[in-house]
Formats: structure tokens, C-alpha cells, sequence
């Protein structure tokens, strides 16, 4: 088991979540990424869906650790490095950019790629947390 984890944490985790700290990160999201990765922890552990076993018991028994909280400690670093960064890239131009001719649709609000912040941190004060390396 061993080998496999290794193997899973060097090859197949950095591609399945490539670029997934620009993922808007919903429920829905990181269910599907949890249901992934719970069906090839099934095949490293050469186990079936007819052995009944409980998610936790699969994530136990394969070692890995929760993928939600990767994919958030990935984000958070990655607005860390943008929010560091001094010498007006794009990227941080187009964070902190906001339509102001935009008209939106009736219904629910769209999440943004900082709403997980926000919904941290309460409001506009991400930017200087994230800017910590703690």
C-alpha cells in the first residue's frame, strides 16, 4: 500500500487537481472530485461497491487525506502568492477588477472565485490574511 500511495500522491493527485486553485470551489464541486477519488481508493485497495464499506473506512484504509481540504489549502495558497505579488501582474488586476455594467440575472447570486474567502474571513479583509504565510 505504500508504493500506491506514494504513486497516487506523485502522479495522480497533481493531475486531477490541476488547476484547481481557480476552481470556484461549490459543493457540488468537491463532492465530484470526493467521489473520484473514493472510486480509485476502492481500486488501490482492490475492494468493490458490493463490500459495503463506509467512506471513512475506505479513507483510512488508503491513507489519503480529505481532497476538499487540499483543494482549499491549495487556493488559499495561491491567493497568498497573488496577493504577495507587487509588480501589477494580470492576475492581480483581474482579481481585485469588478464589472460595473454588469447586470446579472434573476435568482441566486453566481459564486466568485473569492467567495470562499469572504465567507471565511467575512468580507474584504482576505486580502491581508492571505498575504500571511502562517
Amino acid at each position: 500500500m505504500y508504493h500506491k500511495k506514494k504513486l497516487w500522491t506523485m502522479c495522480v493527485l497533481p493531475v486531477l487537481l490541476y488547476g484547481a486553485e481557480t476552481w470556484i470551489l461549490t459543493d457540488r464541486v468537491i463532492n465530484k472530485v470526493r467521489v473520484v477519488v473514493r472510486a480509485m481508493s476502492r481500486l488501490m485497495l482492490n475492494i468493490s461497491r458490493r463490500d459495503k464499506k463506509t467512506k471513512a473506512w475506505i479513507r483510512k484504509e488508503a491513507l489519503l487525506d480529505d481532497v476538499g481540504k487540499i483543494i482549499s489549502e491549495r487556493k488559499w495558497n495561491w491567493a497568498g502568492h497573488i496577493m504577495r505579488t507587487t509588480d501589477g501582474r494580470w492576475t492581480k488586476k483581474i482579481l481585485e477588477w469588478y464589472p460595473r455594467d454588469l447586470k446579472r440575472k434573476r435568482g441566486r447570486p453566481t459564486n466568485s472565485w473569492d467567495t470562499e474567502f469572504k465567507k471565511v474571513c467575512g468580507g474584504a479583509l482576505w486580502h491581508r490574511i492571505t498575504q500571511d504565510r502562517r
